[in-house]
Formats: structure tokens, sequence, C-alpha cells
């Protein structure tokens, strides 16, 4: 009655089997797991006989070592009916030997006896192995029962999917693998990816796509659906959730309209032959994917004039999608003003090539834009990918902007992926993370925190200035080229980024910043100037800075104030945290030591090394009181204390771990480390 979340399978051979009838109700069941080297039989259910599953839908991840995975059954005995249901769960083949013996399926990975019947399902998830040899197919992989009947089903991989290193899309077959001397009966079924081996059975589909400002709907009868599997059977042509399929040579009726908040009244197809002058149109299909496009649009407008005085205004998500609307339009809003009003949340992005692009001056207004494209379950797949696609020539200033990009590709960008001439990014500040799903190009991915690209050619300039990155750039694997602020700069094209801190944020459970070749700031030609890090990534770019709570009194004259951050000559102010060179009091001479007179300087004392800002070789630090801490100096030979120690006969009060809790760990001492130190007159 619920959508749940299980890592249990259910029954353990063919007497302790599920043999009733499981009614799904629509609900989702989501199983995720692994199974051991050598294991046999892996799905939510494990056994069955005599049993009926209908109503269902199924997702997660399988990671199987063994043999004979489904994402619905392992093993089926007896008659088994499987229907309206639909298994997006993806499985992971990390077999590499005995492939003859790797049998997975989306349905059932091995059918042992009686008759099978799967009616109105669809599979949507994805067939990954290492082994490209493995036998694995989108519903049943072993079939030695006395029947095996597939109607009214749909064979549609994710191919979008989050692909782990060295693993493929398997080659396989599409509805069965191997039946031994079984009659295999596939009616009204269709296969939208087809596997490179065998000869498949059912009807190859393609889908029809609505483009730009476009929508698409089958405008023929229908002669089934099934409302949990989410397909529907028309007279000609089929839809799985929102999207349309249909044969080679098939003439599928339909109704095209306009996207919300424009008015298109013309209509074109990328391939084969649209004909009619209204709804219903007439689309023959041809062997491949077809894009439905409008040749005649016009698209609402923003409040506003544009001027400076009265820009066009964006209060909501549905504005956004008008100013997106606009620039794919052409309408790039060229010397004109667009201001954020609110915060919002969006998903569509803006410019779609260099002609359409954006290139006006957007006003951020201090608010917030969050970002959001792809997920972990389905990564976007195509190349440039941010909030702002494409810019020309733009400003863009007083933004912040947040959220997630799951991607495949390259030239992801925290808030613009493509530049073309000047562009000027003033007072933005951007958290959005970057998850890379997989290293395209060879790891080449080029994802910059806040620019993917700036392009390649003598007039394109970027001119970066008081802003902040405070997101992270993730991935699965080894990755290459990518930048803090911009990764793709090319030989002629420049990047000028001054005042600005590069302060990553945390890293998520299963996730790395394994990130090579790549740039703290910036992967190309240009200047960094008064910019600040709190770590690097790759190449070491600006200075290295300690976050802190209160103004730690080093920071000098105020260069610029740009509203959401103050800087310094020696740090950065940004969202009530300090950045700055950590320093003691003191200048490190004998004379004039370096000094230390509270429990808060120890620490910073100790952080100081820690982080690798001084270890005082040839130095002098000096307590000046009494006082008691719990924090260790020194972290490694590498990041020791490695100058002198004036106790200035004051005492030192350490403790660490108690009766009830002792400290677990080796070497434990107010000074952990040190190398060529000197420690004098200390209590």
């Amino acid at each position: 009655n619920e959508d749940i979340s299980v890592e249990t399978m259910v029954g353990t051979g063919e007497s302790n089997s599920f043999q009733g009838t499981f009614l799904g109700n629509g609900k989702t069941l989501t199983f995720n797991y692994t199974t051991s080297w050598g294991s046999y039989y892996c799905a939510p259910f494990r056994y069955v006989k005599d049993a009926t599953i209908q109503g269902l839908k199924v997702k997660g991840d399988i990671y199987t070592y063994g043999y004979y995975a489904g994402g619905l059954v392992a093993c089926c005995y007896g008659t088994t009916n499987i229907i309206n249901c639909r298994i997006g769960t993806v499985i992971h083949n990390w077999g590499n030997d005995d492939y003859s013996y790797y049998y997975h399926s989306g349905f059932v990975a091995k059918h042992w006896s009686g008759a099978l019947t799967i009616t109105g399902c669809a599979y949507t998830g994805c067939l990954l192995t290492k082994d490209t040899d493995a036998n694995m197919s989108g519903f049943v992989a072993y079939s030695q029962g006395t029947s095996l009947t597939i109607t009214n089903s749909l064979f549609n991989p994710n191919l979008n999917v989050p692909m782990p290193y060295g693993q493929s899309v398997n080659r396989d077959r599409v509805f069965v693998v191997w039946s031994k001397n079984v009659p295999v009966t596939v009616t009204n079924s269709y296969y939208a990816y087809r596997p490179e081996k065998g000869e498949p059975l059912g009807t190859r589909v393609y889908a029809i796509i609505p483009g730009d400002f476009v929508t698409v709907a089958n405008a023929g009868d229908v002669s089934n659906v099934y409302a949990d599997s989410e397909l529907t059977f028309y007279t000609t042509g089929i839809q799985c959730g929102d999207a349309l399929y249909a044969a080679n040579g098939q003439n599928v009726s339909l109704t095209l309209g306009s996207q919300p908040d424009c008015q298109v009244t013309a209509f074109a197809a990328s391939a084969g032959t649209l004909s009619g002058s209204g709804n219903p149109y007439t689309l023959t299909m041809p062997e491949q994917n077809v894009t439905i496009g409008a040749t005649n649009v016009t698209v609402n407008n923003l409040q506003g004039e544009g001027t400076s005085e009265n820009p066009y205004t964006i209060n909501n998500a549905d504005d956004w999608r008008i100013f997106s609307l606009n620039v794919a339009n052409n309408n790039t809003y060229n010397g004109e003003y667009v201001k954020l009003m609110a915060n919002i949340s969006v998903s569509e992005m803006v410019g779609t090539s260099e002609g359409n692009s954006f290139k006006g001056t957007f006003l951020g207004n201090n608010k917030t834009l969050t970002f959001t494209k792809g997920s972990i379950e389905n990564v976007f797949s195509e190349e440039q990918c941010a909030p702002f696609r494409y810019v020309n020539g733009a400003t863009i200033q007083d933004l912040k902007v947040t959220g997630a990009i799951y991607t495949s590709k390259k030239h992801a960008g925290g808030l613009i992926a493509h530049c073309y001439n000047t562009t000027y990014i003033t007072n933005c500040h951007v958290s959005t993370i970057i998850y890379n799903d997989c290293g395209d190009n060879n790891g080449r991915v080029r994802h910059g925190g806040i620019v993917g690209l700036l392009n390649d050619d003598s007039n394109a300039k970027l001119y970066i200035q008081g802003c902040s990155y405070t997101g992270r750039l993730l991935t699965d694997r080894n990755i290459e080229w990518c930048g803090g602020f911009v990764s793709g700069l090319n030989y002629y094209s420049h990047a000028y980024i001054t005042n600005s801190l590069y302060a990553p944020g945390s890293i998520p459970s299963g996730w790395s910043t394994s990130i090579t070749n790549s740039r703290t700031f910036n992967c190309g030609g240009g200047d960094i100037t008064n910019c600040y890090h709190t770590e690097t990534m790759g190449l070491v770019q600006g200075t290295r800075v300690l976050a802190f709570a209160t103004d730690p009194g080093n920071l000098g004259d105020v260069v610029y104030d740009y509203g959401m951050m103050t800087a310094y000559q020696n740090g950065i102010l940004y969202d009530g945290t300090y950045y700055a060179v950590p320093t003691l009091p003191g200048s490190g001479t004998e004379q004039a030591p370096y000094t230390i007179s509270s429990n808060d300087e120890w620490n910073l004392f100790a952080n100081i090394i820690k982080n690798g800002f001084n270890n005082y070789n040839g130095e002098f630090v000096r307590l000046d009181e009494n006082i008691s801490v719990s924090t260790m100096v020194g972290t490694s030979d590498d990041r020791s204390f490695q100058g002198t120690f004036l106790g200035n006969n004051k005492t030192l009060t350490f403790t660490q771990g108690s009766s009830e809790s002792a400290f677990g760990e080796e070497y434990c001492a107010p000074f952990r480390y040190v190398k060529n130190a000197t420690i004098q007159d200390l209590k």
C-alpha cells in the first residue's frame, strides 16, 4: 500500500517460494542488493511458483558478481503471470569469467518450468556489464519451461543511467537470450533500443520528440492502457510515460500544440513526412527518431521595459521559463536588462546556441536561483549544462546560485556553460554541486564551478570580480581538466579573476574529488588577482586561507565592497565568515616571538601547522599565559612543529580522553609531532 525500499529477497527455493498473487497497487518497490562472488539468483522475488505479480513498479540497483539476477524475479516455477509491471532496476554485472553462466534480465532471470506469461509490461532500467559476452536481456534471460509469452510490452532502457567505470551497456538480446526448446511468442511488443547481438523478436520503434515550444500527443484511438507500467497502445504508435514511439513506415496521427507562454502556428519534422494543415497531423515515421519543431512561434514577454530603470522582471519559475523561451526564439535581450525579483527554483536552461544566447545584463538582486538538472538515477547526457547555457557578451551580477547538476558530458558550469565574446560576472556566489557520472572524452570533462567553457577565439574574454564558489566538483572516477571557477579555456581566450574565493564544501558519501590536470581557479590564460582558497584543486592559484568566525585582525584595508562580499588587502569577508591567512601575534623573531595567550591562540597555532601554513622553522613561539588545552600540535612528519617554543615558565594544562573514554590512537601529547624543534622553560 506504500512505496518502500528493501534489501531482502522473497523465497529460498522451489518449496519455499512465493505462490500467491501480489498486487503492487501502482506502488514502487525500491530494491538494492549486492551479491557475493559466485552466488545464484538475485531479485526482490528470488523464487516464485504458480504466482501472479501485477501492478508493481520496481527500481534500484543490483550489483551482481554471480549468476541469474532479475529486476523482478530470479527463478520461476509453474504457471507464472506478470501483468502491468514497470521495472526500472539497473543490473550491474561485475563477473568477468565463465560468462556463459551469467544470465541476467530486466524481469525474469531463469524461467525454470511451466508457462511464463508477461503482459503489458515495460523495462526502463538498464543492463550494464563488465563482460561484454554476458547473457543479458530485457525480459527473460534463460527459459526452459513449457511456454513463454510476451504481449503488449516494451523494452525501453534508460541509457542515461550513471555508468560505473569499466561497465558498458549490454550487447545481447531484447526479450529472450536463450530458450531450451521452449515455444516463445512475442505479440504486439516493441523495443526502442536494439542491442548488437541476434535478430530481436518484436518490432523496433523510434521516438517522436517535441522540440522547443512544441507539445505532441498521439491523436489515434486507444487500444490498450496499462496504467501502472505507464503504457498506452494506440491504433498506430505507443506511449511510455510521456514519450511517444512509432515504427518505421507507420502513419501516426498527432495532435500538435504550443508549450505554455508561447504560440506556435507552423510545425516541421526533422525526418519523415509531416502532413496536414491542422490537428490532427499525420507523421509518416522514418527509421530514426523524429523531433517535431516550430517554424513560426511567438513567445510571451516579461513584465517591464528592459531598461536599467525599468528592467524586465522575473518573479517566479514561470517567468524564468518565459525568459528561456524568448532566448531560444532569438530574443537575446541584447542591450537590455533582466532582474530577478524573488528566490526561485528552475530546471530550464537559458540559451540554445551561439546565436540564441543571452546577450543582455542580468541583475540578480541578491536573490537565489536554485538550478537542478538531471538526477542520480537519470543523468543529463548533453554537453554544456548550466542555468545560463549560452551567453554572448553578457553581464551577470549580484546573484546567488545553488542546486545540483548530474551530467555525463563536458562543460558543465555552476552559472554559465559556454561564453562567447566578453563576459562580465560580478558579485555572484555559486554553491551548486556538479556530479560527473561518466568520464566523457577520456575523462577530460572540463567542468567549472562557475563557467564551463570560454569560446576559443581572440575576442573571448571573461572578467570575474567579487565572486565565490562554495559547491563541489565531484566524480565517481578520475576526471581531468576542471577549474574551481573556469574550466575550458583555449589558446586565444583569457579569464581575469579578481577579489574572489574558492571554498569548496563537503564531499558526499560515495563520491570523490579525483580530478587531475586541473586548476584551483582557472584552467587557461589570464590573471588571478587578490584571490583566495581554503583548499587547492590541482595547480595552486591564489592564496591559501583559513575560515574565521570573527575578524582575525590581519585583513588590512578594504579593497572593494561588492555588497554580498567584501574584499580586503589580505582576505575576504563572505556570508559572515572571514577568510584570511592565519597568523599569531608577533613577528617570529627571538626578540619579538609569536605569542600564545589563550586556548584559542593555541588552537590557531595547531591549525596553522595542520594546514601547512607554517611549521615555524627558524622562528620563535612564546607562551605568555597559563592555559588549558586539548588540541595536539602536529599531524605528521611534514606537518610538525619545527621551530623554538619558549615556555616562559608558564603552565600548559593538557587533557586528552577521559576515564570513561580513553584516547584510541597512537601518539598523544600536546606536541604530537615535532621535527628539529626546541622546547624550553615549559611546565
